[in-house]
């Protein structure tokens, strides 16, 4: 995959978030709740998956022991965080070459399990 096309998915990737918090913050009605928390966890499982590759991408460490976090963030706070995330990704894939893209890194999963991908992979 080029550089070129992972900007065109992740240009994607950001817009269909944007929809999809929409969506889901629209869901107010309390017979609803239970599904909107899902929603919520699993909107915010992508987001620390998203934070974790970001991090083995500029070699830092990323503090995460599993792929969610105990408790469920508000969906608003969660909705930045995403799209900050998003722009990042979106900047990262702009600039970078084909030859980067095919670097592995070596790292560990949040149970301790070793990995390697390359970037783009990641």
């Amino acid at each position: 995959m080029t550089q070129k096309i992972l900007s065109t998915l992740f240009a994607q990737k950001s817009w269909t978030n944007r929809e999809l918090f929409d969506a889901v913050a629209s869901v107010t009605d309390e017979d609803h709740a239970a599904a909107r928390e899902t929603a919520t966890r699993t909107l915010n499982h992508i987001y620390i998956v998203d934070q974790i590759f970001r991090a083995h991408l500029t070699g830092e460490k990323h503090g995460y022991t599993a792929t969610n976090t105990p408790e469920t963030p508000d969906l608003g706070e969660l909705h930045f965080a995403v799209a900050e995330t998003d722009g990042w990704f979106e900047k990262y894939v702009a600039t970078v070459s084909d030859a980067t893209l095919a670097e592995k890194i070596s790292f560990q999963f949040t149970d301790g399990d070793s990995g390697t991908m390359t970037r783009e992979e990641m």
